[in-house]
């Protein structure tokens, strides 16, 4: 009969040894590696928002740009309804006005007249 204890203790000398490369991680390697995960998460989670910022951004430049050429407008068009020539020519054209000494003509639309009704 044969002796099972030496049978059993080479058989586990025969098992082959693990190898260390193909360790489990254990616990420090999974927190590590969860981790490393949420870290990756917040990386692009944190790109995407600076992505929008930038976009954002970009639109408010555009945005001032219109707003200060608008502005610019503006001010050279308050300059020339300021200026002495158009108070003049408004004077003049809307309410009739005229310098002493001139004399006022206003000439009839001869269409305007045939036209009244009866």
């Amino acid at each position: 009969m044969p002796d099972r204890t030496r049978t059993t203790s080479s058989r586990r000398s025969q098992r082959p040894t693990r190898n260390p490369r193909r360790r489990s991680l254990g616990l420090g390697g999974f927190v590590g590696l969860i981790l490393l995960l949420l870290t990756g998460v917040t990386f692009f989670v944190r790109q995407s928002q600076v992505r929008r910022f930038e976009k954002r951004i970009e639109a408010l430049q555009q945005e001032i740009k219109y707003y200060t050429q608008a502005n610019e407008n503006l001010r050279e068009q308050i300059n020339v309804l300021r200026s002495d020539q158009y108070i003049e020519k408004v004077a003049r054209e809307k309410l009739g006005l005229v310098k002493p000494g001139e004399i006022q003509y206003i000439l009839a639309d001869p269409d305007r007249e045939n036209t009244i009704e009866k």
